[in-house]
């Protein structure tokens, strides 16, 4: 015995798929948002819970990560030492962030401000 399948039929039965893998679908894929600054870099994580900076270069100038809140607080996460990171923990999701490298005797030199 043959089966027949009506194109009404397919067309049906493709129209719940597509309804049922729109609704199991996985989430999109979490990120980290970036920013350099020369070779020192900032990041904020896939939470918006977390901020890291990076001093990438072995010249003696603090790297910083300002970071203003959806609370509307502005956090500062510091790195003094070139070749490594640190990361610190935000009270708030992380709205807005920049990433800038201390000079002495000078304005500091910072990215723009960004959407993390």
């Amino acid at each position: 015995m043959a089966l027949t399948t009506s194109p009404r039929r397919v067309a049906l039965i493709a129209s719940a798929a597509a309804a049922v893998l729109a609704v199991t679908a996985a989430p999109a894929a979490a990120h980290y948002t970036y920013a350099y600054q020369g070779d020192d870099l900032g990041s904020i994580s896939s939470s918006h819970l977390q901020a890291t900076a990076c001093d990438q270069e072995n010249d003696n100038r603090a790297v910083y990560v300002q970071v203003i809140t959806s609370s509307g607080s502005r956090d500062t996460v510091w790195d003094y030492y070139g070749g490594g990171c640190t990361t610190g923990n935000l009270i708030s999701p992380a709205v807005n962030f920049r990433v800038c490298e201390q000079i002495a005797n000078a304005a500091d030199a910072c990215t723009s401000w960004r959407d993390a």
